[in-house]
């Protein structure tokens, strides 16, 4: 069985899983490191509102709403047994199931919506002599649509500070290699250090 169709199938006995949970497939991918790496990426629908828990002993706000560890678990135990009961996959593997995370790869394009305003990470399968031979872009996500997505160029310091620059790229989606949204950690400032205390663009 070819990669796409692997990965159709991994879609089609996970998805009613995480359905089951109140969770969405964000995405699958298939990674050769010796032996074969099956990683399911479940996440809340867009729009779901809340907080998990804090598990903290003190407690706490809690994290943004998402998979927890648990319904991961359920989830790598329904499919690791119908895996195995239709030899999806004939050699070796490992099955790991957990949210995308903050940091998260992008596998298609309506997802992008939902960052817009938020720190992109792009990289090109083939450069484009129109965007000066570059394969990689770093940008404010500025706009998505009709298979293109546009970037405001930044730069981020290492405490975090987000500088936009003036210059838009446009860039296709069929000619991307990997499309990453940034969580930026904004560093707090030191009591006694002056200064001003920077605003996180993004959650």
């Amino acid at each position: 069985m070819e990669k796409p169709a692997i990965l159709e199938t991994l879609a089609g006995i996970a998805a009613p899983v995480a359905a089951a949970l109140g969770l969405e497939i964000w995405g699958i991918e298939i990674v050769q490191a010796g032996r074969a790496v099956v990683r399911i990426f479940v996440d809340v629908p867009a729009g779901a509102q809340g907080v998990n828990a804090a598990d903290d002993a003190e407690g706490g706000a809690g994290a943004p709403l998402s998979a927890t560890i648990g319904q991961c678990e359920e989830i790598s135990r329904h499919v690791g047994l119908a895996l195995e009961a239709e030899d999806v996959i004939p050699s070796a593997y490992v099955l790991e199931v957990s949210s995308p995370g903050l940091t998260r790869t992008i596998f298609r394009p309506d997802q992008l919506a939902r960052y817009l305003g938020d720190v992109i990470e792009a990289s090109l399968t083939d450069p484009l002599p129109e965007l000066g031979n570059h394969r990689r872009f770093r940008g404010l996500l500025e706009s998505v649509a009709d298979g293109m997505f546009t970037l405001r160029l930044c730069s981020v310091s290492p405490e975090g500070r987000v500088e936009a620059q003036e210059q838009l790229v446009s860039l296709p989606w069929a000619g991307c290699r990997k499309v990453v949204r940034q969580h930026i950690f904004v560093q707090p400032v030191k009591p006694g250090k002056g200064g001003k205390k920077t605003v996180p663009r993004q959650g």
